[in-house]
């Protein structure tokens, strides 16, 4: 879970292909596709993880953990053989204990380029 490490969860994922693109920053020529995907942790396993995440973090009774995430992929490859190119990941999170503790939003970005020779 972005924001919290060491706990998992299941997410909803939704993906779509937007257009034709070049596989190569620099070229024009459009033999890659783009996918974008968009994934939220699904409310059901957020639940039991934050009862867990409560008791692992040693959240006193009525202090609430509150969280939100969001991650959003880019993905270029080429159609035919699904070779990747490049990945662009946005994370985006908000964590808060309850009100005796400071909230934090954060996000993170990741680019990732391959080059195949």
């Amino acid at each position: 879970m972005p924001g919290l490490s060491g706990f998992v969860v299941t997410f909803d994922i939704e993906f779509a292909y937007t257009h034709p693109v070049s596989c190569e920053t620099d070229s024009a020529d459009r033999s890659c596709i783009e996918l974008v995907v968009h994934m939220t942790p699904r409310w059901d396993a957020m639940q039991l993880t934050s009862d867990s995440a409560r008791r692992e973090l040693n959240l006193p009774p009525g202090q609430n953990l509150q969280y939100w995430s969001a991650t959003y992929q880019r993905i270029v490859t080429e159609p035919h053989t699904l070779i990747v190119h490049r990945v662009d990941t946005r994370r985006f999170w908000h964590v808060s204990y309850g009100a005796t503790q400071p909230e934090e939003n954060a996000s993170q970005r990741t680019l990732l380029t391959f080059t195949y020779h």
